[in-house]
């Protein structure tokens, strides 16, 4: 009898310009093989370009050839405007009618935006096709419906066989081009039955995209600065009331009259652009409202779902993606609902996360059960060989050794005060670095943090580090502290340890911790465990190994150029100790 032959997905963001952070996964009988995104081969951030060159990477790595991939799945849908219409006809002359008698040239701007867009989403989406047409087929290539690509990266990676899936985000089309905010989704022995679909009137991630925008951060990049500002901000009715533009009626999240002003504010800045006008000489009120309105409306949506399908089911489980759930304080407050028994969210819940799910989706007739995903590094890694080739190409600008242990090296280095650039395997897929593409740092000086901030990051001043923690310290740092090797949550720190991780704790009382465990990441466990014996601090602080307005770091020579603009004080680099020459 003949084996099977394996059944290989390339799973895809979108065939066009408009999906941010445009992504490739490869998938083999429900196994990854590969993930990344196009910025870190573009180093353009949040490319929304077609991602060729993930794609030829990442062939190149599986040693794969065109031939070998069986279908191609895309996560974002191209999206119909004229279904928009149709959907929302009198809403949207009403809209059109009021921008007009205010203001003619905003409504003029918007719709030579909108038909500009447009214009090229058809005509990227032309192009890409016909990469994809030349080398695989237009009989592969399958369309997913975008939220039902955002429930199944977390499904089929979170290792339960029964759970409800919550998708959230700005919007995104189905197979039939139709716009929608969100669903809510049964998932239970490999399948995935819709429950509910969220209209994109309703969507609470188009207001908190518009805030961000007034509030001078770049949309659809600096939510979380939003995120972060809202801790100094205070409580102050009106300002909650004006945000408040979506929200509860009659049981279902719905929009209220003017959201279709809010889906414009994000481009034009319509209508919300006296917010910040409203909040005086204190935005940090204004993003504190929206950061509350987001946890007040998402709870109320969240226990709705369970009253009406999780507990008449007998669910407690439940995962989540969606842009909405980069939003750590909101994953706070519903893992801490007294009906949710585990709340996993998937390590890459923003639109780049959608290329792996639709994988999934393809490959579910030769898929695997459900099993947790273990590591996010997924991308490409380099041989020794490989790295010492890129380091004598910078022969005349950099020095290097071989030390006989990294860990111990590394962490004396880190009591000493250095900022490390940490350069190890396969290169983490999505927004955090997990100790593959990270800065290191001692977590107890408040000054080293402020040098990253200035030197590397040139961040906002109220913006947070993370800390890595060994797995079996995380009860004791943190108040119910438990396995979190994503990023996707944060924890209230223990009184006695608030000092010992002054660096990398919010003005708040709150972490957004990384444990690990050595059999994910040896090396990494390796420096913390070296630093603990050292300072009797099991954590280090983490971020991501990236200049101020570049992606992660993905290749050596991406990395040594890092050290060579001073952004790190020395590059650990596969068994390298990196430094400038001097």
């Amino acid at each position: 009898m003949s084996r099977r032959r394996p059944f290989t997905v390339l799973g895809l963001t979108g065939l066009s310009v408009a999906q941010h952070d445009n992504s490739a996964a490869i998938v083999r009988d429900g196994r990854i093989l590969f993930a990344s995104s196009e910025e870190r081969f573009s180093r353009v951030k949040h490319d929304a370009s077609f991602p060729i060159r993930t794609i030829e990477a990442g062939l190149k790595y599986c040693r794969l050839r065109w031939s070998d991939i069986d279908a191609v799945a895309v996560g974002f849908p191209p999206y119909n405007l004229a279904s928009l219409v149709n959907q929302y006809p009198l809403e949207l002359a009403r809209m059109g009618l009021r921008i007009a008698c205010r203001n003619p040239l905003v409504l003029l701007r918007g719709l030579l935006t909108i038909s500009a867009a447009a214009f090229s989403e058809s005509a990227s989406q032309t192009k890409a096709s016909a990469v994809i047409l030349k080398r695989i087929g237009k009989k592969k290539i399958m369309m997913v419906d975008h939220h039902l690509a955002h429930a199944a990266s977390a499904y089929f990676t979170t290792g339960k066989e029964r759970a409800i899936a919550i998708v959230l985000d700005g919007y995104g089309a189905t197979k039939d081009g139709r716009l929608l905010s969100g669903g809510v989704y049964l998932c239970e022995d490999g399948r995935i039955d819709l429950l509910e679909e969220i209209p994109v009137e309703a969507s609470l991630g188009i207001s908190y995209t518009a805030v961000t925008n007034v509030l001078g951060f770049t949309p659809k990049d600096g939510e979380g600065k939003t995120m972060g500002f809202a801790a100094y901000g205070r409580r102050r009715r009106a300002l909650l009331e004006r945000v408040r533009v979506h929200g509860w009626l009659d049981g279902l999240l719905a929009g209220r009259m003017e959201w279709q002003d809010v889906f414009l504010a994000t481009d034009l800045g319509y209508r919300l652009k006296g917010l910040k006008e409203s909040a005086g000489s204190r935005p940090e009120d204004l993003a504190f409202a929206m950061q509350s309105v987001l946890e007040e409306e998402g709870l109320k949506f969240v226990r709705s779902i369970h009253a009406r399908y999780g507990r008449t089911r007998g669910i407690n489980d439940y995962v989540a993606a969606g842009g909405i759930f980069l939003n750590v304080k909101l994953n706070k407050k519903i893992r801490e609902l007294p009906f949710v028994h585990s709340f996993f969210i998937h390590p890459n819940p923003g639109d780049g996360g959608t290329a792996l799910g639709a994988a999934f989706i393809a490959s579910t007739p030769h898929s695997v059960p459900p099993a947790f995903l273990e590591t996010i590094a997924l991308g490409v890694g380099y041989t020794n060989r490989e790295i010492l080739k890129t380091l004598r190409s910078f022969q005349g600008k950099a020095i290097w050794s071989c030390p006989k242990n990294i860990a111990d090296v590394t962490a004396d280095l880190l009591v000493q005060g250095n900022v490390i650039g940490w350069f190890q395997g396969r290169a983490e897929w999505g927004p955090r670095a997990l100790g593959q593409r990270s800065v290191l740092a001692d977590p107890r000086n408040r000054k080293t943090k402020e040098r990253i901030n200035n030197v590397l990051k040139s961040r906002d001043w109220f913006m947070p580090f993370a800390p890595a923690v060994l797995e079996e310290y995380a009860p004791d740092l943190f108040v119910d502290g438990e396995r979190s090797p994503f990023m996707t949550q944060t924890y209230a720190v223990r009184p006695k340890w608030k000092r010992k991780l002054a660096a990398a704790i919010h003005i708040d009382g709150t972490a957004r911790p990384q444990t690990v465990r050595r059999k994910d990441n040896p090396a990494y466990y390796d420096v913390i465990r070296a630093f603990l014996k050292q300072t009797g601090v099991p954590a280090i602080l983490n971020t991501s190994f990236n200049r101020h307005g570049l992606p992660i770091v993905n290749s050596p020579k991406d990395a040594i150029e890092h050290l060579l603009w001073g952004c790190v004080d020395v590059l650990m680099i596969g068994p390298y100790l990196v430094r400038r020459r001097t």
